[in-house]
C-alpha cells in the first residue's frame, strides 16, 4: 500500500532542504517569492547542523503547540509543559534516522500528572498531558514528586532504551532534560526552551528551543559551559531572533554558536540540514480493531452487548465510533481461525 501523505511529506522536506547549505545561506535555487520565504523561515520545524565536536538542534514548534493545546483543550500551564516536551523529543529525534523517534514521560503525585510526547526523526510529533482526579495533592504543602521517563526506539532493538531520573519539583521542562542528559547519559549538553504565550487569547506565540550535545569521540565540557554562559549572560531569545530581527533558524544557531568562536575548541558548523514538523498521529479506526482483538472474544462481545462502542486517542484525542460491522469484523477473525 503506497502512503501518498508520507510521500507528499518526504518530498516537500526535500525540496525546501535545498535552501540549506552548509552555511544556512541561500543558494541561486532560493525561490524569490517573499511570501514562500516568509513561509518557510516561520514554519515549524527543525534545523540540525554537526561539526567536529557538536551535534546540533533549533526548532520552532510554535503551529504543532496549539494544535495539541486545541485538540486536548489544555489550560495554559498545561500547553507550556507540553510545548515544550514535543520541542524536546522533536530536537532529539533529529539527530536519529529515518522511522526512529524518541519519547519522553513525565509522572507525578501532582498534576499535571502525566505529561507525554514523542516524536518520529522523519517530522512527526505527539502528545498529551493529563489531570488526575487528585484532590489530596492540591495541597500546597504537599511536596510535588516525578519521575522523567526517557525513551529511544531504534532499528535492531526489539524493545525501547528506556531511562528514568528524577524530576523537577515545579515542572521545570528544560531542567529535566538537562538532568537527564547530565546525569543519565553524562554527555556534556546544553538544552533551552522556550514558550511564549499570549494570555488575552491563550494562543502559543512562540515554542521552540535549542540543543548543543557533545559528540561522543569530543570532550568539550569547557566550549559547552561557555555556550552556556554566553546565552545566559545575553539574554538571547530564540523567539526575538526569530519573530522581530526576522532570522532563520539557521542563522538563530550560528548566532548562538558563533558566541564562542574565540575559544580553542571553536569549529564552525560543518553542514545544515531542515526538517518540517508537524503534530501528526497515526492512529485509524482499523489501528484500534487489530489491538481490540488481542484482548479476545470475550471481550469484544462484552463490549458489543454493552453498547461500548466509542474509543478514544489518547495522543490526539480523536474520537471513532465503532458500527455493528466493525464489531462483526472483529468477531469474524476469530470464527475464521
Amino acid at each position: 500500500m503506497i502512503h501518498y501523505a508520507k510521500l507528499f511529506k518526504y518530498a516537500t522536506n526535500q525540496y525546501f532542504r535545498n535552501f540549506c547549505t552548509s552555511n544556512g545561506k541561500e543558494t541561486s535555487s532560493t525561490p524569490k517569492s517573499k511570501s514562500l520565504e516568509e513561509y518557510k523561515r516561520t514554519r515549524d520545524q527543525v534545523v540540525t547542523g554537526y561539526n567536529k565536536n557538536f551535534r546540533f538542534s533549533i526548532i520552532n514548534l510554535t503551529k504543532a503547540a496549539n494544535v495539541a493545546k486545541n485538540k486536548h483543550n489544555l489550560s495554559l500551564v498545561d500547553s507550556v509543559s507540553l510545548g515544550k516536551l514535543m520541542a524536546g523529543v522533536s530536537m532529539c529525534a533529529s539527530f536519529l534516522t529515518d522511522q526512529e523517534r524518541i519519547a519522553a514521560q513525565i509522572i507525578s503525585n501532582k498534576n499535571p500528572n502525566n505529561i507525554y510526547a514523542e516524536a518520529v526523526h522523519v517530522g512527526e510529533v505527539r502528545g498529551y498531558s493529563i489531570n488526575s482526579n487528585l484532590p489530596e495533592n492540591d495541597d500546597v504543602s504537599v511536596e510535588r514528586k516525578s519521575v522523567f521517563n526517557f525513551s529511544k526506539i531504534l532499528y535492531g532493538n526489539q524493545k525501547p532504551i528506556s531511562s528514568f531520573v528524577s524530576g523537577s519539583a515545579d515542572v521545570n521542562i528544560q531542567e529535566d532534560f538537562q538532568t537527564f542528559f547530565d546525569k543519565s547519559e553524562q554527555i556534556p549538553t546544553f538544552i533551552s526552551l522556550e514558550n511564549l504565550v499570549n494570555f488575552q487569547n491563550g494562543d502559543t506565540e512562540f515554542n521552540g528551543g535549542v540543543l548543543i550535545q557533545s559528540l561522543p569521540s569530543s570532550n568539550a565540557q569547557s566550549l559547552i559551559n561557555h555556550i552556556k554562559e554566553t546565552f545566559e549572560k545575553k539574554n538571547l531569545s530564540i523567539d526575538y531572533l526569530l519573530n522581530v530581527e526576522k532570522l532563520t533558524l539557521s542563522e538563530i544557531l550560528e548566532r548562538i554558536y558563533s558566541s564562542a568562536d574565540q575559544h580553542p575548541d571553536y569549529d564552525p558548523i560543518k553542514s545544515i540540514d531542515c526538517t518540517f514538523v508537524d503534530f501528526f498521529c497515526r492512529c485509524s479506526l482499523n489501528t484500534f480493531k487489530t489491538k481490540l482483538q488481542t484482548l479476545g472474544l470475550e471481550e469484544i462481545l462484552s463490549m458489543k452487548e454493552q453498547n461500548h462502542d466509542t474509543l478514544n486517542c489518547i495522543y490526539c484525542n480523536k474520537n471513532y465510533k465503532l458500527s455493528p460491522n466493525d464489531f462483526q469484523d472483529m468477531i469474524n477473525h476469530f470464527n475464521t481461525k
